[in-house]
């Protein structure tokens, strides 16, 4: 188990904090070595995101393709 904290500039909206949060924990899960993550957050749109097979091309779309990428990886 651990914790982290990150600034994150110039997010204009709640989903996309939640969307760079979740990056920074899969990234934070990363370094730390887990080989398992189990995500949960407050943002039904992100995690609809994260479990549609679709590449998504919406605003905060970069950000969900990046943690999808970091999943195929493992």
């Amino acid at each position: 188990m651990g914790s982290c904290v990150y600034s994150v500039k110039n997010v204009r909206d709640p989903t996309t904090a939640e969307a760079c949060a979740c990056l920074q924990g899969v990234v934070f899960a990363e370094e730390m070595g887990f080989d398992e993550l189990i995500v949960e957050g407050d943002s039904m749109i992100v995690i609809k995101k994260l479990q549609s097979p679709e590449n998504d091309r919406s605003l905060i779309g970069v950000i969900i393709n990046e943690i999808k990428g970091k999943n195929q990886k493992t």
